[in-house]
């Protein structure tokens, strides 16, 4: 891979960081949730949708958790679909040039393999930065859950007293 390609690849994955936090689709959507729904896989990036649940009563600490969730689903679904898309249309070229390895017959995987080696090799920059981005944006939902566990201990433990 031409390091042009693997910069723009690159710019495009830190750019997903900046995401804004708009609700996922409605179809489907039952009365009156009282859980996170999940959708069916993206025909691309094959996560699964997700709508998130939106109590009555949310406070701040609850709606900052709620869209930073929002906000890194988002962003994972960006970079799904933009290695995916690149994945698919790289195996098509593979396959194109190799045809005429194949006869008319359907590529082995021990063929294939060589081109998810490959493909793999090309691409170990990109989904290490991923992996970084990855773990360090659920670093931080991990302290905002905590942060909201927290707050609902001291709301049950004030009621409770009162």
């Amino acid at each position: 891979m031409s390091k042009c390609m693997e910069r723009r690849i690159l710019r495009q994955l830190v750019n997903l960081r900046h995401v804004s936090s708009s609700s996922t689709s409605n179809k489907g959507e039952t009365a009156n949730p009282t859980n996170d729904l999940i959708g069916q896989p993206h025909p691309i990036s094959n996560l699964r949708a997700v709508k998130f649940y939106i109590p009555k009563n949310e406070n701040d600490v609850e709606r900052q958790y709620r869209i930073q969730r929002e906000e890194v689903q988002k962003w994972n679904e960006k970079f799904w679909i933009a290695h995916n898309t690149h994945f698919i249309a790289e195996r098509k070229k593979f396959l194109a040039t190799h045809k005429k390895d194949f006869d008319n017959e359907p590529m082995s995987p021990d063929k294939l393999s060589v081109f998810y080696k490959r493909f793999l090799d090309e691409h170990w920059k990109i989904h290490l930065h991923y992996n970084y981005e990855w773990y360090k944006k659920n670093a931080g939902l991990v302290v905002l859950a905590l942060r909201v566990k927290l707050h609902r201990l001291k709301m049950a433990f004030f009621q409770k007293n009162s």
